[in-house]
């Protein structure tokens, strides 16, 4: 770290509006970068880089020591980064369980392939079920379809 951004970091600790401006510009393409290879998308990206700069203006003045700055203002992008990827993750495992929403068409063709995928699982097992019942012809096995 350069003695200007350490100057610029203890200034702005001490509460200097025009060092925290600065600070927060300098430091938001570091924080982006880092955030893009922390978070999983880039909506979370824009989300974590937009909070880590708010945290850095709010609570500049609780830092203790100007080395630890970088690991400080890094850590808060990755536990936001975290914290968004379990949102994320939360809603997706949510919205997979509702049927409901789902159109019917779209249900149809899931339990159709999955009745297919099934089948063809007893066939290589060798179930003669299958072939008995008509289920699967010889040559949509041979030809993929």
């Amino acid at each position: 770290m350069s003695k200007n951004i350490k100057q610029l970091i203890k200034l702005a600790c001490q509460g200097d509006q025009q060092a925290i401006e600065k600070l927060l510009l300098i430091c938001q393409p570091d924080i982006k970068r880092f955030a893009r290879r922390t978070c999983s998308t880039s909506e979370d990206v824009e989300d974590a880089v937009q909070i880590a700069l708010w945290q850095l203006y709010r609570k500049i003045g609780m830092l203790k020591t100007v080395a630890t700055f970088t690991g400080w203002l890094f850590r808060i992008v990755e536990r936001e980064c975290y914290r968004l990827f379990k949102i994320r993750r939360s809603k997706t495992i949510n919205s997979d369980f509702e049927l409901d929403n789902l159109p019917a068409t779209y249900l149809f063709h899931l339990l159709h392939n999955c009745f297919f995928i099934l089948c063809a699982v007893l066939l290589l097992r060798g179930c003669p079920a299958c072939w008995f019942f008509g289920l699967i012809k010889k040559r949509q096995i041979q030809k993929g379809e």
